[in-house]
């Protein structure tokens, strides 16, 4: 009977360290397959835990992530966080729009809450009525195509920004107040709000820094660097092909070297200066091709070189020295 006894007791132990040990193994193969979590809550993918994501939840990357296939968001009416948390997330393929993220609706934030870690994407779609917040992190795409191609809205708060082309192309809504900035911002239509950051030159770029085309644009802060090429340039067509742009500066630095700060050829833009300072080792303000529609209205601000205002056959209509501070008027009936 003893014997019988020990031999049961044996078994029972026998069966017990068998599930233990295959217990073990689930928990450690869990593990492994956790892409992201939401909380306490685990997912063995990104898209599975952007779906089950409800409003203003944060969804943490627990590994780097690396997408075949384009990604697509859809938080209608809700808001989500995507924290890298000190890994990547890189998305190579694009989607049937030839986006590599396409935002459709709800408002995503992007951000890093650690050191390491980054985004890259070919080109970010924001679609109307959607809305992206960048915060702290580092951003790339692998395309000649725009980090952010925004016909939502967009808002830069922080983070390097570092493309192989444009960094945004605006449509609707932009704002930016901090962050380093390196390529193009091309503002085709809509309202682009300038009031900190570092924008300055980066591989590629079109005419300047800040290129205008269209749309409203106001700048009352931030840094805008160019280097052979202008920090502020008009000179490409909307698709509206007429619009009269705007170009409002109250605030920020303007310079260039080899090239004026600003320099309007060829687009009707309406210039109110009130603030701001402009260097250049040429000209602080350079406008060619002043026709009809246009009005310039300086009343503030610190000029380190010279402004030049030229008609289309290059008259000029008004020359002001360097370091002069305000007291231009140029408008249509000049």
């Amino acid at each position: 009977m003893k014997k019988f006894y020990k031999i049961f007791v044996a078994c029972i132990l026998a069966v017990i360290i068998s599930i233990g040990i295959q217990n073990v193994s689930t928990v450690q193969t869990d593990a492994a397959s956790v892409v992201a979590t939401i909380g306490k809550k685990k997912y063995s993918s990104l898209q599975k835990a952007i779906k089950a994501a409800g409003n203003n939840k944060t969804i943490k990357l627990k590994k780097n992530v690396d997408l075949k296939k384009g990604l697509t968001i859809n938080k209608k009416k809700k808001a989500i966080t995507i924290d890298l948390n000190g890994h990547h997330l890189s998305v190579g393929a694009e989607n049937s729009n030839g986006k590599g993220v396409t935002i459709k609706a709800g408002t995503i934030t992007f951000k890093n809450s650690k050191k390491k870690g980054y985004f890259s994407f070919r080109s970010c779609l924001i679609s109307q009525g959607a809305k992206v917040i960048c915060k702290k992190a580092k951003y790339y795409d692998g395309t000649s195509g725009s980090l952010f191609e925004n016909r939502g809205v967009l808002e830069i708060k922080a983070g390097i920004y570092s493309p192989s082309s444009l960094v945004v192309d605006n449509y609707n809504v932009t704002k930016i107040s901090g962050g380093t900035i390196k390529g193009t911002l091309r503002q085709t239509t809509g309202t682009l709000n300038i009031s900190g950051g570092t924008m300055k030159s980066g591989k590629y770029l079109m005419f300047g820094v800040l290129c205008i085309g269209g749309g409203t644009t106001n700048i009352s802060g931030g840094t805008i660097l160019g280097n052979s090429e202008p920090a502020i340039a008009s000179g490409f067509s909307t698709s509206s092909g007429s619009e009269v742009a705007s170009l409002n500066i109250s605030g920020g630095v303007f310079s260039a070297n080899g090239s004026p700060a600003v320099s309007l050829e060829y687009s009707d833009v309406n210039v109110q200066i009130s603030g701001g300072t402009f260097r250049s080792d040429q000209k602080s303000l350079y406008v060619f091709n002043f026709c009809d529609t246009v009005n310039i209205n300086i009343t503030g601000g610190v000029f380190r070189a010279p402004v030049e205002i030229n008609t289309f056959d290059g008259n000029i209509i008004y020359r002001a020295p360097a370091r002069f501070d305000k007291g231009i008027k140029v408008n249509k009936e000049v």
